[in-house]
């Protein structure tokens, strides 16, 4: 199931973990360390997912890049 979240939008990854019923622990967001950020919105990408027991979910997203 976690695999299957990767490079999704946080909207879509957090649709599916409540379609399977699991629940969002937390997020963390990933930024250049000269620009730190910590706000996120659904248009963020899943770049890596931890599991942390049965129904915990950490995310962690990545602001895409638009060319």
């Amino acid at each position: 199931m976690v695999d299957k979240l990767l490079a999704l939008t946080f909207i879509e990854a957090k649709e599916i973990l409540q379609k399977e019923g699991r629940r969002l622990y937390s997020v963390k967001v990933a930024s250049p360390p000269k620009n730190p950020s910590y706000e996120y919105d659904d248009d963020y990408r899943v770049i890596n997912i931890r599991e942390l027991n049965k129904f915990d979910i950490e995310l962690i997203v990545c602001k895409p890049l638009f060319c």
